[in-house]
């Protein structure tokens, strides 16, 4: 649960989001620009692929991450593919946060792709059309919704042909996504409503910094966005976190997924400055 925005463009919301076709306003798009991008113009049949949807962010500005902390919208992506291909699940890069007054949320500023691997099934050979509607709050001291609908050809044929134009911001942005560790030696527990996550020492540089180092739960009302996050090295060299629970918990913790960020950088993992974990609680 989150706290909203009361504004002008939030009361449109309730008009271009649940109702995809009701409300020509479009106000955000003033401040972001979208489009879909494909690291291949040209693939087989049966291949698997990178698309994203490409997001530039006037400065000043940001829109929000899955979950988007104490406030904000998660920004949504709704595919409209023709026949014979798929989607798998799609992939977030890490986000940042932001403080505005006394709330604190997640997101992305000046420029993102959230990535979607697709898959070309077995769909006809020739121009097959991808289409998206992506739907997203941009914030600055006010909130503005804004929609965009986007589509780019896809050749089906027996070769590959990358698209250069594309294909290098594709990679600079599968590096933020974050990569699983196993879970061998991370636990969870949860005692006065305050969770303390434990990570293998392995996973650290010498001298970690931790005030680079923060914790973004996937669900949104797992910890408390705007909560101090206590963090310390134990004796053993390991990685202890106090995480608040979110204020809105109804439920007990049973899990903690989610995303730690290391700014200064992980070692032993797939990701540079990310990981994300997915642990019961002891």
């Amino acid at each position: 649960m989150r706290h909203l925005f009361l504004t002008a463009g939030l009361f449109l919301l309730a008009c271009i989001v649940p109702n995809k076709s009701c409300g020509q306003p479009n106000p955000g798009a003033e401040y972001v620009s979208v489009n879909l991008i494909s690291e291949f113009n040209t693939v087989p049949a049966g291949y698997r692929f990178f698309t994203g949807v490409h997001f530039e962010i006037e400065e000043g500005w940001h829109i929000y991450w899955r979950n988007p902390g104490d406030s904000g919208i998660p920004t949504d992506i709704t595919w409209d593919l023709p026949d014979g291909f798929r989607v798998d699940r799609m992939q977030w890069p890490y986000p940042e946060t932001f403080r505005e007054g006394h709330l604190v949320t997640h997101g992305y500023k000046l420029e993102t792709v959230l990535l979607q691997p697709l898959f070309a099934a077995n769909p006809p050979e020739g121009e097959n059309m991808i289409r998206a509607r992506v739907d997203y709050l941009v914030c600055k001291e006010s909130c503005l919704p804004g929609f965009a609908e986007v589509e780019m050809p896809i050749q089906v044929d027996d070769i590959q042909i990358r698209n250069s134009s594309a294909i290098s911001l594709i990679a600079q942005f599968r590096d933020k996504v974050p990569g699983f560790i196993p879970t061998t030696g991370v636990s969870a527990s949860v005692n006065d409503d305050v969770i303390t996550l434990t990570i293998p020492g392995r996973f650290l540089r010498d001298d970690p910094d931790l005030d680079r180092i923060h914790f973004f739960g996937e669900e949104d009302d797992l910890v408390e966005s705007s909560a101090e996050q206590v963090k310390r090295i134990t004796s053993d060299g390991r990685l202890e976190m106090q995480l608040d629970v979110s204020r809105y918990r109804s439920q007990p913790v049973e899990s903690v997924n989610g995303v730690i960020v290391n700014q200064n950088g992980w070692r032993n993992t797939s990701s540079p400055n990310a990981i994300r974990i997915s642990v019961n609680v002891n």
